[in-house]
């Protein structure tokens, strides 16, 4: 995720400057066969361009703030998660009865919440398990998960599992585990909504189209401009297709915001932060350093 209010303009162009180059080319043999040879009839209204880049125009809108939606809804779910994983160590401390084991229950609860954040942020990006997953298992439950497709879903399991074991012991009574068990439930529920969004592909009729719809506009636009503006067309036309090209690349990578790109919600870092934040209400003393952004402007 982009940080700072700005980013390179080098990073913009990197991703468009093929098309540019082409279409810039493109407007010069324009512009000399219009002036060389005199083909006059190369010229077309440019009223018909102006319709042409006013509806590229709305489906660009429509496009970027459906995107952005995308993006903005990975980012609220992991909000929720930030919220729940709180709320479900706050649960621990408060509902589990006091004992000699209460701060092993509650701490191994707390390791199984940050291996599970960890662990969605990977399958997310189609990233091997973090290391921070294995430092918060033991061996055995390490071990297991190499018979899980879904890890995020087996670590679930566990806690299910460990907040069976704490109920059945008498050391939760059944309002709380209930409570406890709903709070489970809602992990679960973002975690489905995330992979909603991955596996759901932004519709490819939509992206064609807009596609399609730039590049015919940028090979008309010289024929527009060549008898009104002369040599400036070729300047004018890389400007208008870098332009029109910029909007579509940011739109192409907001609706994908588990990608493992920059542009992605900053899952590590809100793992990290929830880490920080679950081993300082269970007492421990290992607390890691939160992730800061890249000398880029990127958070991760």
């Amino acid at each position: 995720m982009y940080t700072r209010p700005t980013i390179s303009s080098g990073k913009l162009l990197i991703h468009i400057v093929k098309r540019i180059i082409f279409f810039t080319l493109y407007s010069v043999i324009i512009y000399f066969l219009y002036h060389t040879y005199e083909k006059h009839r190369l010229a077309i209204p440019l009223s018909i361009e102006t319709i042409l880049g006013t509806a590229i125009s709305i489906l660009l809108g429509f496009r970027t703030s459906a995107a952005y939606e995308r993006w903005w809804e990975a980012r609220i779910i992991w909000g929720s998660i930030i919220n729940e994983s709180r709320t479900l160590i706050r649960q621990a401390l408060g509902f589990i009865a006091s004992g000699d084991t209460k701060e092993n229950e509650v701490g191994k609860l707390a390791r199984y919440q940050i291996a599970w954040c960890f662990s969605l942020t990977s399958r997310l990006r189609n990233l091997p398990v973090s290391p921070e997953v294995k430092s918060n298992l033991s061996t055995e439950e390490y071990a297991s998960l190499s018979d899980h497709e879904n890890v995020p879903n087996a670590i679930l399991k566990f806690m299910q599992g460990h907040l069976s074991g704490l109920y059945r012991e008498g050391k939760v009574d059944s309002y709380h585990y209930a409570a406890m068990d709903q709070t489970l439930r809602a992990q679960c529920d973002n975690m489905g909504k995330c992979e909603r969004i991955k596996n759901t592909v932004f519709p490819v009729f939509y992206t064609f189209f807009t596609q399609t719809a730039i590049i015919i506009f940028a090979l008309l636009l010289p024929f527009s401009l060549v008898a009104k503006v002369g040599a400036y067309m070729v300047l004018i036309t890389g400007i208008v297709v870098g332009t029109f090209s910029v909007i579509e690349m940011i739109a192409k990578y907001l609706q994908d915001p588990f990608e493992n790109r920059p542009s992605d919600v900053a899952m590590t870092a809100i793992s990290r932060s929830i880490e920080i934040n679950l081993r300082q209400m269970v007492g421990a003393s290992d607390i890691p350093e939160s992730i800061k952004p890249d000398k880029k402007g990127i958070l991760m």
